[in-house]
C-alpha cells in the first residue's frame, strides 16, 4: 500500500510542492527512449546549439577557448569535434571561469567527487539540470525493477546519519531506503543486513559494484541464503565479469550495470536484455576517441568524453572523463535505440605502463588474474614505479605458494622478467573514503 501511495500520490505532491520537473521529464524520457534516431540527433543538435552559445556568452572560459569560433556554425554532431575538450586539470584550476553569470549562486547545486586521483574536484549544476538526471536515474532503475516507492536496500559508503523528523519522513514515503554501510564489511554487520532485510523486506539492491560483490561472497560464506531482491543495480565502479557472476549466483538475480559521474550525471545503463550499456543520450553526447582525437571504431577502446546537454551553472562541453570504454557495433532487441557501450574498460589513471611506455588496462590485468590463478579472492596491483609491483592480495581457499608463484609470474609476463614484483597479503582491501575500491593504482608519472 505504502509503495502505490509513494508512486502515485507522494512523488507528484512532492514535485508540485517544489515546483520541479522529475516526473514530467521521466514521462518524456519512457517515450523518447524509442525514438528513431534521427529524431534523437536532432534534439541533441539543438540541446547542443544552445548549450554552446549559452556557455559562449555567459562564462569566462568559453568566451576565451571559444574566440576563434565565434562564427562556427554547428550544421551535424559531427562539428562538435571542432571544439576544444575540457580537462579535469582545466576545471580544479580556473573552476570560477566556468561557473554562468546566467545562473545565481543560491540556484546552484554543488557537487563534489574524489576521483580516482583521489583529488577533490568540485563543480556545480543549476536546479533543473539536477531535476533532469534524477528523472534519467528513474528512468534507469526501473529498467531493473526499482520504480518509485520500491523499496531499496543501498549497499553504500558513509550512509547519511540520520535527521531530522522531516529527513526521516521523507525517507519512509520517498526514497524507502536501508543501508548497509560499506565501510564496515563483516560478519557482523552482514547478519545484521541480513536481519533487517527479513524485517523491512525490500525488493532491489543497489550499490558500489565491489561492495554489492563483496556483501555475496560473505553472504554465501555465513550461509545467508535468503536475501532475494527483484532487481540489482551496480554502479559508482567497474562491474567486473567475475564480480557479476558471483552476484547472480548467490542472489538469484541479475545485475544492471550503470555508468555516471558527479559531472555529468547519468552517462549510460543496462536495460533488460543486458547486452550493454544503452547511451543516455537524450542529456549527454558521448564520444569515444583514440589518443589522437579521432573517433574510436566500434569494439576500439576509446577515451570517454562527454557533453552535458543540460547543465547551464557550469557548462562541460567536451569534457574529458579519464575512463575508457568500447562502442558495441550492435543494437538492443529491447527496442531502444540509444547507442550501447559494449563495456567500461577502466579509469585512465589506473591504466599501470610498461618500461616502453606501453599501457596496460590494470582492472582487465587484476581481473584475468583473479579468474586465472587459484585461491585469490582480492588482489589491487600498486604500481609504484616502472621497475616495481606491489601486489595486495586476499588469500582464499587454495592459496599457497604456487599461488604466489603464478601471480609474480603473471606480473612478470606482462611488464617484464626484470620488474620487481612485491606481494603482500592482507586480510582484506581497504576501501577509499567513499566507500569505493580501486584495484589498479598508478603512480608514475606520465609524459
Amino acid at each position: 500500500m505504502l509503495q502505490w501511495l509513494s508512486k502515485h500520490v507522494f512523488y507528484p505532491l512532492w514535485d508540485v510542492k517544489e515546483n520541479a520537473h522529475r516526473l514530467r521529464e521521466l514521462r518524456v524520457l519512457e517515450s523518447s527512449q524509442f525514438w528513431e534516431p534521427a529524431r534523437i540527433e536532432a534534439q541533441q543538435l539543438q540541446r547542443l546549439r544552445d548549450i554552446v552559445q549559452h556557455a559562449r556568452a555567459t562564462t569566462k572560459y568559453y568566451r576565451e577557448s571559444l574566440a576563434d569560433a565565434a562564427s562556427l556554425k554547428l550544421d551535424s554532431l559531427a562539428d562538435l569535434r571542432r571544439l576544444p575538450l575540457v580537462s579535469k586539470r582545466a576545471i580544479r584550476e580556473r573552476a570560477a571561469d566556468f561557473l554562468s553569470s546566467a545562473v545565481p549562486a543560491e540556484r546552484r547545486v554543488e557537487a563534489r567527487t574524489g576521483g580516482s586521483t583521489g583529488t577533490a574536484l568540485i563543480v556545480y549544476f543549476d536546479e533543473r539540470c539536477q531535476e533532469f538526471r534524477n528523472a534519467a536515474a528513474m528512468r534507469s532503475d526501473r529498467w531493473a525493477g526499482r520504480d518509485l516507492g520500491v523499496k531499496t536496500a543501498a549497499i553504500w559508503g558513509n550512509p547519511p546519519p540520520p535527521g531530522g523528523w522531516r529527513d526521516r519522513f521523507r525517507n519512509a514515503v520517498l526514497n524507502r531506503l536501508v543501508y548497509l554501510d560499506t565501510m564496515a564489511l563483516n560478519e557482523e554487520s552482514v547478519r545484521s543486513f541480513a536481519t533487517l532485510w527479513r524485517e523491512e523486506r525490500p525488493q532491489v539492491i543497489f550499490g558500489h559494484s565491489h561492495s554489492i560483490y563483496m556483501l555475496a561472497r560473505l553472504a554465501r560464506q555465513y550461509g545467508i541464503d535468503w536475501i532475494r531482491p527483484s532487481g540489482i543495480i551496480s554502479t559508482s565502479m567497474m562491474l567486473l565479469d567475475h564480480e557479476r557472476a558471483v552476484i547472480e549466483d548467490v542472489f538469484k538475480c541479475k545485475v544492471t550495470n550503470r555508468y555516471g559521474c558527479e559531472e555529468v550525471g547519468l552517462i549510460a545503463s543496462e536495460c533488460p536484455e543486458h547486452r550493454g550499456l544503452h547511451v543516455n543520450n537524450e542529456h549527454v553526447i558521448v564520444e569515444l576517441l583514440r589518443d589522437d582525437g579521432s573517433p574510436a571504431a566500434p569494439g576500439e577502446p576509446g577515451q570517454v568524453v562527454v557533453t552535458d546537454l543540460l547543465n547551464r551553472a557550469m557548462p562541460l562541453i567536451r569534457y574529458q572523463v579519464e575512463d575508457v570504454a568500447v562502442l558495441s557495433a550492435s543494437g538492443c532487441s529491447c527496442g531502444r535505440r540509444a547507442p550501447l557501450l559494449e563495456k567500461i574498460v577502466g579509469r585512465v589513471a589506473d591504466f599501470l605502463v610498461k618500461s616502453d611506455g606501453t599501457l596496460v588496462a590494470g582492472v582487465s590485468l587484476v581481473e584475468r588474474t583473479l579468474t586465472k590463478i587459484a585461491g585469490l579472492d582480492q588482489m589491487q596491483i600498486v604500481q609504484e614505479s616502472v621497475d616495481h609491483l606491489l601486489i595486495n592480495v586476499v588469500p582464499g581457499a587454495g592459496y599457497s605458494q604456487e599461488s604466489a608463484r603464478q601471480l609474480t609470474q603473471e606480473m612478470h609476463d606482462v611488464f617484464g622478467a626484470e620488474v620487481r614484483v612485491e606481494l603482500r597479503e592482507l586480510a582484506a582491501l581497504s576501501p577509499e573514503r567513499s566507500g569505493k575500491y580501486r584495484f589498479s593504482i598508478c603512480k608514475v608519472p606520465r609524459a
